[in-house]
């Protein structure tokens, strides 16, 4: 498995959706690498509307490839398909200059609840301790 695999989809409250690599949950925070900020662009074309999604890098003016989220600022959460990831794994690659792992071909598919390295406590299970 590479380490790309582990990359998820972040919508946050500020209305920035991320694609990262989740490292650690803890319990306020989730710490990430390589935030890429997602954004799409609506082009009119003769056939009609085309949207285009690009990836620009979230935290601006800083080298640092591993930032902490509050996870109360995070609203949604989920995996990307392998298309994503391959495309996530060559930027990250091509940005540090490392080589980009081969594109996945994987044909099972683990559930969801097997794929996430990290879960979201309701405010109940907090106010616990």
């Amino acid at each position: 498995m590479s380490m790309y695999d582990l990359c998820m989809i972040l919508k946050l409250t500020s209305g920035d959706s991320l694609l990262c690599q989740v490292l650690s949950d803890q319990d306020e925070n989730i710490l990430i690498r390589d935030p890429l900020q997602i954004n799409i662009i609506t082009l009119p074309t003769p056939e009609g509307v085309k949207a285009t999604t690009y990836y620009a890098p979230w935290f601006q003016g800083t080298k640092s490839r591993i930032h902490m989220i509050r996870k109360m600022h995070i609203l949604s959460a989920a995996i990307p398909d392998e298309t994503t990831k391959d495309e996530y794994a060559r930027i990250v690659a091509e940005r540090h200059n490392e080589e980009a792992p081969e594109p996945t071909n994987k044909k099972k598919e683990d559930s969801w609840l097997d794929q996430l390295n990290f879960k979201f406590n309701s405010d109940q299970d907090r106010h616990k301790n």
